[in-house]
């Protein structure tokens, strides 16, 4: 059993939790005004905001792919790209939310003989002597940085050139993709989409501040 230094025993775990949380968020990063891009382009193709482009067409778009429509349609214009009918277009874009998963990091903690995800706090007892606060033991070892897999969606965009017979050429001429977190949200989708065409045509890979639409 402890008495009230218990207390000041777990303020300190309390501290040394939030320095492992501070580096499992830094690990994996924040949510911020940035997001992760990776753009890429093949040099043969020479691409500007005036080439011909025209948007592939989805055969059954789900709600989120309408969604996604609409809200390109909006940012291409103010990246100066022109979208033509497909008959006058060079290229074809491509677009659709990514479903991914990848490894980011996460705090454990050893109490009681095992590792969980909630940190241990001290047990006031059913009974303790009049004006003494009585806490009883926890197993606590310590805390550790682990793997955590989890779930990631983003923004995919393909550009696709035409051959000769008109028809769509297999190897994409660009490519980009920006990271949205655990769900692109229809508020923050054009801004990601401000973001990512901000690198089109262009080869890029980090974090980038997000852009808000221009006024």
């Amino acid at each position: 059993m402890h008495t009230r230094d218990s207390p000041t025993k777990f303020k300190l775990h309390s501290v040394m939790a939030a320095f492992w949380l501070f580096l499992a968020v830094l690990f994996t990063g924040c949510a911020s005004r940035t997001a992760y891009v990776i753009t890429r382009r093949d040099a043969k193709y020479d691409l500007t905001a005036n080439s011909k482009i025209c948007l592939a067409p989805h055969a059954q778009p789900r709600d989120s792919e309408l969604t996604l429509q609409r809200d390109l349609l909006i940012a291409l214009p103010d990246h100066g790209i022109t979208l033509v009918p497909h008959d006058q277009a060079d290229f074809t874009l491509t677009y659709w939310l990514d479903d991914s998963w990848e490894t980011g990091k996460k705090v454990v903690y050893y109490q009681n003989g095992a590792w969980s995800d909630f940190y241990p706090t001290a047990n006031p007892m059913a009974y303790h002597a009049p004006g003494t606060v009585v806490y009883q033991e926890n197993s606590f070892l310590g805390q550790r940085v682990v793997d955590s897999p989890h779930y990631v969606q983003g923004i995919r965009l393909k550009l696709y050139p035409r051959n000769s017979t008109g028809g769509v050429e297999f190897k994409s001429a660009w490519e980009g993709y920006i990271k949205g977190g655990a769900r692109v949200s229809e508020k923050r989708q054009p801004m990601l989409l401000q973001t990512l065409l901000h690198y089109f045509g262009q080869d890029f890979n980090g974090r980038a501040p997000l852009i808000e639409r221009p006024n």
